[in-house]
């Protein structure tokens, strides 16, 4: 059961008027939220190492746009893909479209509706593509593996691909209790498992790429799954109910804080 229209038209309508009161009562501009989120700073790490500045970019599974937008912020013109299917993403293509209309990137960003395994992209077409975050939302492997194959397809020669997930290695209790949420996420269907950094670097090795190399990053991040309403579990299996408490006792008592951060880049050969 996902969230209902009502529900979600009651929460949009508070996000705006919260967001509303910041920038106009309070001075606080959209930047400056984005850039002191965790989310943000990771974001905008990420694109400072692995994007070279006024690269034409593809962000593939983009989901909210952080990481097209911190692209679009160092002068890349990027095309931000992404189905926003899902019950889980209800609404997400308009705070994508919200979000970059205030952060005056209309000139920047262009967005497309598209499965990322058949992309309307003319072949050899980007300097960088990415997908952040975004592994575990292919819930079939099978399509993982195309839309790799796709990326490579429309990445231009010598051109990079950057991969980037959480990490399947917690080094904290509160990382293990992270992973326990991505899991039960995965066992509700909303997600797929993730995968571990051989799985990660396998992938563009099978579509074609070359001089693939993982790395690892450590951000000091304050976001993570949120808590799921007690409706979202009100009809799932007692063992899903369990394992769902189980994990909120640990949380209670050792909070939750996100994994290292994978990242695979490989190149498109000529």
């Amino acid at each position: 059961m996902g969230v209902d229209e009502r529900t979600l038209t009651v929460l949009n309508k508070k996000r705006e008027m919260l967001l509303d009161e910041l920038y106009s009562k309070h001075g606080i501009s959209i930047w400056d939220v984005f850039d002191e989120s965790g989310i943000g700073q990771e974001r905008n790490a990420l694109a400072r190492q692995f994007v070279a500045d006024g690269s034409s970019t593809l962000d593939i599974a983009t989901g909210r746009g952080y990481f097209a937008f911190a692209c679009a912020n160092r002068d890349s013109h990027v095309t931000a893909v992404d189905i926003m299917d899902g019950e889980q993403r209800a609404g997400w293509w308009n705070v994508f479209l919200g979000s970059s209309r205030r952060l005056g990137l209309g000139q920047r960003v262009n967005g497309i509706r598209s499965d990322g395994s058949s992309l309307p992209i003319e072949s050899r077409s980007f300097e960088v593509v990415s997908c952040v975050h975004a592994i575990r939302n292919f819930l079939l492997h099978d399509e993982l593996k195309e839309t790799v194959r796709e990326i490579h397809r429309v990445t231009a020669k010598g051109g990079e691909l950057i991969l980037a997930e959480s990490s399947t290695e917690p080094e904290s209790t509160s990382e293990e209790v992270y992973l326990a949420y991505l899991k039960l996420r995965a066992a509700l269907g909303w997600e797929a498992i993730l995968p571990n950094s051989k799985e990660l670097e396998w992938l563009p090795e099978q579509a074609g790429f070359s001089k693939i190399t993982l790395t690892k990053k450590r951000f000091s991040r304050d976001y993570a799954p949120v808590e799921f309403p007690s409706y979202i579990m009100s009809n799932k299996t007692p063992k899903m109910r369990e394992e769902h408490d189980r994990i909120e006792k640990l949380r209670s008592r050792n909070g939750i804080k996100p994994t290292t951060v994978m990242v695979v880049t490989a190149t498109a050969d000529a």
